[in-house]
């Protein structure tokens, strides 16, 4: 059930935090309708949009979620809703707030 403004949101809500350069790539999945890679600095977030596992990607509207996996380990997944709710704004804020969590480490003496 992808629509365009679910690909806005999410690119939007992102680069907010600080990820760009959306780069599309090739995606050789079953399951898997688009992917992107986004950059923050040496950081990397990939980007899948994921279709029903039943029944694998036949087209947008197959796809049911986004997952997010960055290149420091963070992994999150998003599930589309039908509708641009407040319940919807809700979800994507906090899973693009766990994707774009910075990881501060105090070394011990």
């Amino acid at each position: 059930m992808l629509n365009e403004w679910h690909t806005e949101d999410i690119l939007e809500s992102l680069t907010r935090r600080g990820w760009d350069n959306a780069v599309r790539l090739e995606h050789h999945s079953y399951e898997v309708g688009r992917a992107y890679q986004l950059t923050r600095g040496s950081e990397t977030l990939n980007l899948y949009f994921v279709a029903d596992l039943g029944t694998g990607y036949s087209n947008e509207r197959s796809i049911e979620s986004v997952l997010g996996l960055t290149s420091n380990g963070t992994k999150s997944e998003l599930w589309l809703l039908r509708t641009r709710s407040g319940k919807w704004r809700a979800e994507l804020q906090l899973w693009a707030n766990t994707l774009s969590a910075q990881t501060v480490v105090a070394l011990k003496p």
